[in-house]
This record gives C-alpha cells, sequence and structure tokens, in this order.
C-alpha cells in the first residue's frame, strides 16, 4: 500500500487517504479516501483495504455468494458430464438452495447447510444428490482459498427408511395384463415390459432394427430419457445396458404382428413427430399411453372380480394396487430364478451393471422358496 496520511478533523472525525491501486491507462494512483470516529475505527477500515475488500477503481468488492460460486463451479466441472448428471445437479441448484442462495459464500455454516437440507426432509434420494453436490461446491471453493474450511464436511444423513419390498406381479395381474382389450401398440408395450425386463426408456428406443426374428433376439444399446420438457435418445444406463435379450416364446407372435403393420422405424411413434422425422414418445405421451393401459387393465380385472374369477382380497376401486412399468423388472427376475436362469444370465439379461443387485432378489426369492418347502413338508406330515 502507498503512504497513508491521518489526522482529526474539525468534524471530529479521523481522515486517512489510502492508495489501493493505479489507473491502468494513466499509472496515476488511485486513493480511497476513509474516516471513522475512532482511530481503531479507522485502523479496521484500513484493514479492510489491504484485505483486498475495495477493487482497485475504489468500489468496495461485494462478497461472493452461494450461487454466484455455483454456477461457476457448475459450467467448469459438469460440462463434460452425461445429460442425466448435469439435470440432476442443475435441478438441485435451481430447486433445493433457496436458503443458501443468497448467502456470501464465506459466512455459510454447517448450521445452514443442515436448515437447507431440512427442507427436502422425507425424500432421502434428493437429500443425498443435494449433499454431495453441497460438498464438491464448498471444496471446490476451499482449493480456490475463497473459504477456509468445508461447512458441508461433517454432515451425515440418518439412515434411509427401510424400502418397500419389490414383489412379482400376481397370477391374476397377469392374467389380466395378458387378456384386457388392448390396442396393437398397447399390447406390443405390455408384452416387452413382461417378457423382456427392459426399462421403460429402452423399450420407448426400440426400433425394427433392434429386433432381430430370425435369431429372436432383441438389442438393447439406447434408452430415450425425458428431461423437464425434453425427450432425446442416448445411451443406455451403464456399459452393461448394452445387451441382447433372447426374444421368449410368448413374445415372439406379438412382435411378428406389430412389426408387420409398422410403418416407422420407431416401435413408440410420437403425434408430434414432423416434417418425415419420427420422435421418440414425450414424457406427457409416455405417461399417457401407461395410464392408458392401466385403466384398461384396471376396468378387466374389476369384471373379473364382479364375476368371481378372482380373488376376494382384491379392492375393487383398483385392483392393480399400483403397479407400474418397473414391476415387470423384478417379475422377470422371478420367473427367471424358477425357470433354474443362473443368476449371471439374469443379470446380463436384465442389464444390471453390478450382479449383487441380482443376487439380492435371488437371495429374497431363495428364503421365500425355503419357507413354501417348509409349509409343503408340514402339510405333508399333517396327513401322515
Amino acid at each position: 500500500m502507498a503512504r497513508m496520511q491521518r489526522k482529526r478533523w474539525p468534524d471530529g472525525f479521523y481522515h486517512a487517504n489510502v492508495t489501493i491501486g493505479r489507473d491502468p491507462e494513466t499509472g496515476r494512483p488511485i486513493r480511497k479516501f476513509l474516516k471513522a470516529k475512532t482511530n481503531k475505527a479507522l485502523d479496521e477500515k484500513i484493514a479492510a483495504v489491504k484485505a483486498g475488500k475495495y477493487t482497485d477503481d475504489g468500489k468496495k468488492v461485494k462478497p461472493v455468494t452461494f450461487a454466484e460460486y455455483a454456477t461457476k463451479w457448475f459450467t467448469l466441472t459438469k460440462s463434460g458430464k452425461s445429460t442425466n448428471t448435469r439435470a440432476q445437479y442443475r435441478n438441485t441448484l435451481d430447486r433445493h438452495c433457496d436458503i443458501l442462495r443468497d448467502m456470501p459464500l464465506k459466512n455459510i455454516t454447517k448450521s445452514d447447510v443442515l436448515l437447507q437440507l431440512q427442507q427436502s426432509e422425507g425424500h432421502h434420494a434428493t437429500q443425498e444428490i443435494m449433499l454431495t453436490c453441497f460438498k464438491q461446491i464448498f471444496n471446490c471453493a476451499c482449493d480456490d482459498l475463497v473459504i477456509g474450511h468445508n461447512p458441508a464436511a461433517n454432515i451425515k444423513l440418518n439412515p434411509e427408511p427401510v424400502k418397500k419390498e419389490k414383489r412379482q406381479l400376481t397370477e391374476f395381474e397377469m392374467r389380466c395384463f395378458k387378456q384386457a382389450d388392448l390396442t396393437a401398440e398397447e399390447r406390443c408395450f405390455v408384452s416387452l415390459l413382461l417378457y423382456t425386463g427392459a426399462r421403460r426408456g429402452e423399450i420407448l428406443a426400440l426400433t425394427k432394427s433392434d429386433i432381430n426374428l430370425r435369431k429372436r433376439a432383441i438389442s438393447i444399446n439406447k434408452a430415450v430419457k425425458h428431461i423437464r420438457d425434453v425427450t432425446e435418445i442416448s445411451a443406455p444406463k451403464s456399459k452393461a445396458g448394452y445387451r441382447d435379450i433372447p426374444i421368449f416364446e410368448p413374445l415372439f407372435p406379438v412382435l411378428k404382428e406389430y412389426l408387420k403393420k409398422l410403418d416407422t422405424e420407431l416401435l413408440f411413434v410420437s403425434e408430434h413427430s414432423e416434417n418425415g422425422k419420427f420422435s421418440p414418445l414425450s414424457k406427457y405421451e409416455a405417461q399417457k399411453l401407461w395410464k392408458s393401459i392401466y385403466q384398461k387393465v384396471n376396468s378387466f380385472a374389476r369384471k373379473e372380480i364382479r364375476s368371481g374369477n378372482a380373488p376376494d382380497i382384491i379392492s375393487l376401486d383398483d385392483p392393480l394396487q399400483g403397479v407400474t412399468p418397473h414391476f415387470f423388472r423384478h417379475n422377470l427376475t422371478t420367473i427367471l430364478y424358477y425357470s433354474g436362469i443362473d443368476v449371471k444370465d439374469t443379470a446380463r439379461i436384465l442389464g444390471h451393471s453390478n450382479v449383487n443387485v441380482t443376487l439380492e432378489t435371488y437371495t429374497h426369492l431363495d428364503e421365500q422358496k425355503r419357507a413354501e418347502n417348509v409349509d409343503a413338508v408340514n402339510r405333508y406330515l399333517s396327513g401322515l
């Protein structure tokens, strides 16, 4: 810093001129005029100038806010990531930072971060993403010497609540999906869910070229992803997502008939396709397709219940009990298990990147089978 001149003026204040830089064009010194009621207060103001809290043109430096730094961090660190990853972090910064957003980065405490996480209480997966995002941002700020410590470093979330147990479709539900009056498109979609175990996005991305009826195989090599209002076709969820799925016998005639009448490359085409370029179903159209299937199958199930062709315990309000497309993956896992298919082959068909995911279901089914075996023995012994 350049020289400082300090004296007490008649107004009772201590004054000082502090050189804070030089004009880049003229080279002349730029001075900041400071005043305070006491020498101590003036010393504090001078220290602030020395600490760089003023710019070279004499303007006071505003502290960097969380939002400002997070935007810069996102641009520099997430530009090369997948669309889903970018959307995940972007969603966190846009929707889950209302408390931290306008706070100066250096003023944020652990309590502030905990309070922000608390806003998403009850949504454990969201909290996990938020905490991961916050830790990365604050770590980067530490590396840039913007802050001295990471306020999120020692935060741990409470254990995730026990997940609802996955279940396979009941025999009644299977029969209803097979026998309900569906359109050709709906029948093909349901059959693919039932007999491939593919994810919904993988099915929506299928084309004629992916299906080889002669070899009886379906190639999974892409997936439809809905990011907010944008629909795009991208790579499968993981490397294991690239796979060939056998066309099991019940699926073959459905696919053969559907492909014979199909005049587009995509199996499921958006109504809003233009200029001869066919687009996959949008998020709304995909939801509409499943809603139509669900309502028709539910309607068929109600008729079966009223006719006495269903278990008495099933509710007439919602016989399908909230079945979603993802149920069918677990359902096929169960079918493959009882068919004696090796767990590694099942993992390959389902596209699991970690065989432990498949093994977890197999272990559960083993326990269930052992219980059924014990019951069978008990019934036999009771008859002796």
